[in-house]
């Protein structure tokens, strides 16, 4: 803590020695108690591979105060350590097999609006989004930067085409939603386009 006080933390279950391997998969998302959980499992000598991307880093405890005016205040009052003393803060864990999942699944998804530039030569956040989509579904683009190129508009008219919607070369609400319900759809029903789950059932299968 603060004043440089240090307690250990055990589990209680002791090691469950039935499994031959274990295989924690990783991304930026991973953080904290996640984090020290992977750790603790990296340095138990079993078999631990871990698959993915750099962990999110955050090595520090929180505790939050009330104050009399019905404010609050966030302080920083302690860190963890790996049971070999590692502090991860800022830093992260980085996987033993670095994998990365198609970066549709990790982008910020943006809220349609009308105000986004959209359509041939033009540029927009709205644009880029589609275009990552487009590639994870299958319709191949020449770039994923937001400008509204040729690719753009002929995968926009074949996805359009295919689920049976208006397409008069911009991006409306409709496909823009149909877009993301398909990328939902498919990221949950089709395990091969989980590129670290297929990673981690090689490791498995080794």
């Amino acid at each position: 803590d603060s004043d440089g006080n240090r307690s250990d933390v055990y589990t209680t279950g002791g090691n469950y020695t039935q499994f031959e391997k274990y295989i924690i998969l990783t991304n930026s998302n991973t953080a904290s108690a996640s984090e020290a959980f992977t750790l603790a499992m990296q340095q138990s000598g079993l078999d631990v591979t871990v698959v993915g991307t750099q962990t999110y880093g955050k090595g520090t405890v929180q505790v939050t105060l009330a104050l009399s005016d019905g404010s609050y205040l966030k302080l920083t009052n302690q860190k963890w350590f790996a049971p070999d003393g590692t502090n991860i803060d800022q830093v992260g864990i980085t996987p033993d097999i670095v994998v990365e999942n198609d970066p549709v699944l990790s982008l910020t998804i943006v809220g349609y609006s009308e105000e986004y530039a959209t359509g041939y030569d033009t540029v927009s956040t709205l644009n880029l989004f589609a275009q990552y989509a487009l590639n994870y579904l299958g319709y191949e683009v020449d770039r994923t930067d937001g400008y509204f190129d040729t690719s753009t508009d002929d995968a926009l008219s074949q996805f359009a085409s295919d689920y049976e919607l208006e397409y008069d070369g911009t991006i409306t609400e409709e496909i823009y939603t149909t877009l993301l319900n398909r990328i939902y759809y498919v990221n949950g029903t089709d395990l091969t386009k989980d590129y670290q789950l297929q990673a981690a059932l090689e490791v498995a299968n080794e």
